[in-house]
């Protein structure tokens, strides 16, 4: 799929539903987020600059220690992939910039 040539409106509907039904989905963008806070964040496990990347300061405690223990690991557990499916839907709009090169 060309993501390119859709809408940033029609890709994030479409990402927010991968995000809700998709392990694989969530966590590609679970790591692609991770990715893009910075390496202060990520080493601290907390949102330290307002700069619109990145997870909420609510959830970037857990959601940096999933990131972290799937790169490490390679997988979550299944009580650790159903938190992911509720908390990965709100990061649509980020993944839509993310994969459209805008951040």
């Amino acid at each position: 799929m060309n993501y390119q040539e859709q809408t940033d409106k029609d890709l994030k509907v479409l990402f927010t539903e991968k995000l809700k039904t998709n392990s694989q989905w969530q966590l590609k963008a679970l790591v692609a987020i991770f990715n893009k806070q910075t390496a202060d964040e990520q080493m601290v496990h907390e949102t330290k600059h307002d700069n619109g990347v990145g997870f909420t300061g609510s959830d970037a405690k857990f959601l940096t220690s999933l990131a972290a223990q799937y790169q490490r690991k390679g997988y979550l557990s299944p009580k650790q992939t159903k938190c992911l499916s509720r908390s990965m839907p709100k990061y649509a709009g980020q993944l839509v910039k993310i994969v459209k090169g805008k951040i």
